[in-house]
């Protein structure tokens, strides 16, 4: 059995060349973002971050974002993402009920003394504790529609059987060419769809992790989707709806080969029309429930 940092870290040794993340502020090809996710992971560390204790991440849509999510992993902390524009009464009532250890704000971050940390992957030398397959990875919060948000935990096992499922499943069928995929991260860091981006990343594929303004704008996100030429899409349908009409799959223009469509059942008129969108050469999957 392995944990997640260890799959990520054994790509980042196969490909350290080859693009890993794109972002607005930043493009990273494997080594980069490894080595600075590890010197924040050693940072997160010094501070007492490790196994079994949560580590607050509230930072906007840049790279800094994707190195901050790897790290906390890399620690073997706890993930809570935390939306910068979160009201403040709901950011307050997850972190009393979370309890982290250490928040990490732009602020810290920009504090981080890159220079002086250390580079290397860290072990379990470097934690206070072993990194098991059953310490936990993330909590995700449910919308509190019914009551209270709900904390949820998942384990660094439940990500890495996600992570093979997506190689068996998703990435092989679709890069036997030898291609690899670039795959557009939209979702927002409070739903646990996010983690497409790390498990695509840890699979050896590009990640672009599309901006706050662009992800909820079906015109740049399509403009986007074409400029880049990007082949994954993860959306719910109503937002498919949206992308259609703002011509997504219309003829002359690049269209990507991966549609994934979950968070929402999906309608028969959607479906029908993704069906025919199989002459395009596009493969759509429901990824919902």
């Amino acid at each position: 059995e392995t944990t997640f940092p260890a799959l990520f870290e054994a790509q980042a040794a196969r490909t350290p060349h080859v693009t890993a993340l794109v972002a607005r502020d930043a493009t990273l090809d494997f080594a980069d973002l490894n080595e600075r996710a590890n010197r924040l992971a050693h940072h997160l560390l010094a501070q007492g971050a490790g196994p079994e204790r949560v580590v607050a991440v509230r930072l906007p849509r840049t790279s800094g974002l994707m190195v901050a999510v790897l790290a906390v992993a890399k620690a073997g902390g706890t993930l809570l993402y935390l939306d910068p524009d979160l009201p403040e009464e709901r950011a307050a009532g997850l972190l009393a009920d979370a309890a982290p250890h250490t928040v990490l704000t732009a602020d810290a971050l920009r504090d981080t003394p890159w220079e002086r940390l250390p580079a290397h992957n860290p072990t379990d030398h470097d934690r206070p504790a072993p990194l098991r397959p059953d310490h936990a990875a993330y909590i995700v919060y449910t919308s509190g529609s019914t009551g209270r948000p709900k904390g949820v935990v998942v384990e660094h096992r439940h990500l890495v059987n996600l992570c093979h499922d997506h190689r068996e499943g998703l990435v092989a069928p679709h890069t036997a060419d030898g291609r690899r995929l670039r795959a557009a991260l939209s979702a927002s860091f409070s739903f646990d769809t996010s983690w497409e981006g790390p498990l695509l990343l840890a699979l050896g594929q590009e990640v672009h992790l599309v901006d706050e303004d662009v992800r909820l704008d079906p015109e740049a996100f399509c403009a986007q989707i074409s400029e880049r030429r990007l082949d994954l899409v993860n959306v719910t349908p109503s937002f498919l709806r949206e992308l259609l009409s703002a011509g997504l799959l219309a003829p002359g223009r690049h269209h990507p080969r991966v549609l994934l469509v979950g968070g929402e059942a999906t309608g028969p008129d959607t479906w029908r029309e993704l069906y025919g969108a199989a002459e395009l050469g596009v493969t759509a999957y429901n990824m919902y429930g």
